[in-house]
């Protein structure tokens, strides 16, 4: 779902370069923090981290995803216990993400809309720890 709150049909797939070293979190630290939070998901450990614009979060029930803040995107690392395939190129300057989902919270609950405009609505992740993160 968008921002404007339409669904779109068959969104391209995103890609994005995560900004520069200058950043408060450099690249070199976003494979770190993916492999950590990867970790804490499959021992069920729920967890928030990361730097606005990116925040990564585990849950108890052992899901794990990256978020994107500023445009809306998402990308699932774990599911229930079970790392998903992922695509990240990382090179000295930049990393770039192969993001697979948007999203949107609303309230207390966490949408996610795939490529293929599939719309999940999921309560119980920690919204407010990821919305404080972001501020």
């Amino acid at each position: 779902m968008s921002k404007s709150g339409r669904r779109r049909k068959n969104p391209p797939m995103k890609r994005r370069v995560m900004g520069d070293v200058t950043e408060s979190m450099t690249t070199r630290d976003i494979p770190r923090e993916i492999r950590y939070i990867m970790e804490l998901a499959e021992r069920g450990q729920g967890r928030v981290v990361g730097q606005s614009p990116v925040v990564f979060f585990s849950t108890e029930t052992r899901d794990a995803w990256m978020l994107d803040m500023e445009d809306g995107f998402a990308l699932p690392l774990v599911r229930d216990g079970e790392r998903l395939s992922i695509r990240i190129l990382d090179s000295d300057s930049n990393t770039a993400i192969e993001w697979t989902h948007d999203f949107e919270i609303e309230g207390e609950t966490m949408l996610f809309s795939d490529q293929r405009g599939h719309l999940r609505a999921v309560e119980g992740y920690p919204v407010r720890q990821i919305i404080e993160i972001d501020r």
